[in-house]
């Protein structure tokens, strides 16, 4: 996203963001993630995020962005946010859960012994 702010606004901002990625993560008694909505303007906005690696990967980076993106997208559309539909760990558990009783996790499970056991790379897939 380009932000078209101030070139005074950008000097503050930027001033900001190097003093924020200069301030290392301490595991204890401290957050392991730092989230802030930033508004340059009435029409511009963003939003700072950091996360220590052990609270998230970036697969679930990867999900927090698009939620994040799926709630703007509602509300720049007039909608309530309790109109996105939200994601739900038990719903991954059960999905998982019929995953592995279906087919395709059997041929899955099948394709990857055959390529990293039966070619000698890897211990078998159980």
């Amino acid at each position: 996203m380009s932000i078209s702010v101030g070139r005074i606004v950008s000097n503050v901002f930027q001033a900001w963001l190097d003093r924020k990625k200069r301030i290392p993560f301490h595991l204890l008694d401290n957050d392991l993630f730092n989230f802030v909505f930033l508004k340059f303007n009435e029409n511009e906005s963003g939003y700072y995020m950091i996360i220590h690696h052990i609270a998230a990967d970036g697969w679930s980076c990867f999900l927090l962005f698009q939620e994040i993106n799926e709630i703007y997208e509602a509300l720049e559309a007039g909608q309530s946010i309790d109109d996105v539909p939200g994601h739900s760990y038990l719903q991954y558990i059960a999905d998982e859960q019929t995953y592995l009783k279906s087919q395709q996790a059997k041929e899955d499970k099948e394709f990857w012994h055959h390529t990293f056991y039966l070619s000698g790379t890897s211990k078998p897939v159980t």
